[in-house]
């Protein structure tokens, strides 16, 4: 998935902002009310079992700021609070939220000041209007969900799912590429959208805001995004009766990966087996990539530090001594890395595991600049002396269904939304929930 910045764009008309205003205050209360999201798919709603038309659009919930010790909240001119069963307050924006230690809240605004104990709080512009958080506005309202051992904090954007979209677009896309594209990717956002909702609803949030789901940019007034998303409203991606999980990634290299290689608790399904997808994504600057450089001895204490942090048995990785592919997918992707260590040990990492372990960022290593990164697990691992070298490199991202450079170039050459669907996420079909 691509990073790139919201936009200026054309601005929403007054009529629809009229319409989330009404909305906001009457649907979005009640949602808080009830505690859950509105999503209305049936309690076996994930890949694999089959799901009924929703009699109404679900609300997805989006964890957009992590750990924090304090926040500002500004906007709309006023924000109803929610404390547990507390009376509603209204307090004047901008607001001060801070921590001082677990469930010890304050707020603070230009005259007055609460401190509370709670768990969380839910904070309602009173308008309807979005809401700014760290320079982006956002639609919907934020929750507060506090640590139960520190001070810090997580910021939950509760959004109905159509609202979401658009600020997934613009974060995911170029502005200036094709209305195909723009929509073949808001089929596929919502598609993974909808299947992780159901996948996490023991959980307080549904989806990150970063490439760890998919990025989200909060309100969107890129005409593209915002017509894309309102031509597809409630259309998925399905298989046999089932919303299929829509990987996508930035370019594939032209070899697609299995999503159940790349992500172990996926679905197997057709639609995410990886395929050849020819020269398609040609056009971005990591089709081929390499060769990258890196220090052996570092790479081994990242991929270590990357084991411990995650419990897997890498973390006993004594230095670095071999690295080979010892399994590839149906069209030769990587689907599986050995690594040998100086003690003869040996121990085996999937192509993501592997992705992320070169690249992960311990406190006591210095962070690694871009250029340095690893865009993907597809490339030649040589070692040699004091380095390693990863050459002969493809694509960026995982790698599983669709890519989105590939997408662009369809598009450009006429490709309707519908057929770079079929093309990357085969045997699959378009389907209207709501």
């Amino acid at each position: 998935m691509i990073h790139r910045p919201s936009p200026p764009g054309n601005p929403v008309s007054c009529q629809r902002q009229q319409h989330w205003r009404r909305w906001c205050v009457a649907a979005l209360f009640a949602a808080v009310s009830a505690a859950t999201t509105s999503c209305q798919l049936t309690p076996e709603a994930r890949p694999g079992q089959r799901i009924d038309p929703l009699q109404h659009e679900p609300v997805i919930r989006v964890r957009i700021a992590r750990n924090r010790a304090q926040i500002n909240l500004g906007g709309p001119s006023e924000f109803h609070v929610q404390i547990a069963s507390q009376p509603r307050l209204t307090v004047s924006a901008p607001l001060h939220i801070d921590r001082s230690a677990a469930d010890r809240w304050r707020i603070v605004t230009a005259v007055n000041e609460w401190r509370f104990s709670a768990s969380s709080i839910t904070l309602i512009p009173a308008s309807g209007k979005p809401f700014q958080l760290n320079g982006l506005d956002y639609p919907g309202f934020a929750q507060l969900r506090g640590s139960a051992k520190t001070a810090e904090f997580d910021v939950i954007n509760h959004v109905p799912l159509e609202q979401y979209l658009p600020g997934v677009l613009v974060g995911e896309l170029y502005a200036h590429w094709q209305p195909a594209t723009f929509m073949a990717q808001a089929i596929a956002a919502r598609s993974y959208a909808m299947v992780q909702m159901r996948r996490q609803r023991d959980r307080y949030f549904d989806l990150e805001s970063t490439t760890a789901s998919q990025v989200y940019k909060g309100t969107a007034h890129n005409h593209q995004a915002r017509s894309a998303v309102r031509r597809s409203r409630g259309i998925v991606i399905e298989f046999d009766g089932k919303v299929v999980p829509a990987f996508y990634s930035s370019c594939t290299g032209g070899l697609g990966q299995d999503a159940a290689i790349a992500f172990p608790d996926a679905p197997d399904l057709p639609p995410l087996r990886g395929r050849a997808h020819g020269a398609w994504g040609k056009a971005s600057a990591y089709y081929r990539w390499g060769p990258i450089v890196r220090n052996r001895n570092s790479v081994g204490k990242r991929i270590a530090a990357w084991g411990h942090r995650h419990r897997h048995p890498v973390s006993a990785l004594k230095g670095l001594r071999q690295i080979s592919v010892t399994a590839t997918n149906a069209v030769g992707r990587t689907a599986r890395l050995t690594l040998a260590d100086d003690l003869g040990q040996t121990f085996q990492l999937g192509p993501e595991a592997f992705r992320h372990a070169c690249n992960y960022e311990p406190n006591d290593l210095s962070p690694l600049a871009r250029t340095q990164q690893l865009p993907s697990s597809q490339c030649t691992v040589k070692l040699s002396g004091q380095t390693i070298s990863f050459t002969n490199g493809r694509g960026f991202g995982h790698g599983v269904g669709m890519g989105q450079f590939g997408a662009e170039a369809m598009a450009s050459r006429g490709y309707s939304a519908k057929a770079i669907l079929a093309f990357y996420y085969p045997k699959a079909q378009l389907a209207k929930l709501y």
